[in-house]
């Protein structure tokens, strides 16, 4: 096993000889985009898409509590420019597709967990 440093760390590789030569098998990084929620907003409002506004800010939210459960208020997507019932109509969709999790709390706020 070998070890490549990154970062200041060692990341042990596991290396591949071919006739000779020395090949090293990297992990695979996934893709991600970073953008203002601002700008995204207009890029969805122009699409007329409110509901893709509501996912991108459940995985803003979700990134800010590191996975663990939260509310989600409708203050805050009135500043993006959703609606509340909006908000709604997307985390049923979203709840319904198996990729997040509500907790309904009677009169409280909605728990939503990223699955």
């Amino acid at each position: 096993m070998n070890f490549v440093v990154r970062n200041g760390r060692k990341i042990a590789v596991e290396t591949i000889e071919v006739k000779g030569l020395s090949l090293v098998r990297r992990r695979q990084v996934k893709a991600f985009a970073m953008m203002p929620l601002a700008e995204a907003a207009s890029m969805f409002e122009a699409m007329n898409q409110p509901k893709a506004m509501v996912a991108t800010v459940l995985c803003y939210q979700a990134w800010r509590t590191r996975g663990k459960p939260f509310a989600l208020s409708n203050a805050l997507l009135a500043r993006y420019g959703v609606h509340r019932n909006t908000k709604y109509r997307a985390l049923t969709e979203l709840e319904a597709a198996g990729l997040i999790r509500l907790e309904r709390r009677g009169k409280q706020a909605l728990r939503i967990t990223l699955l």
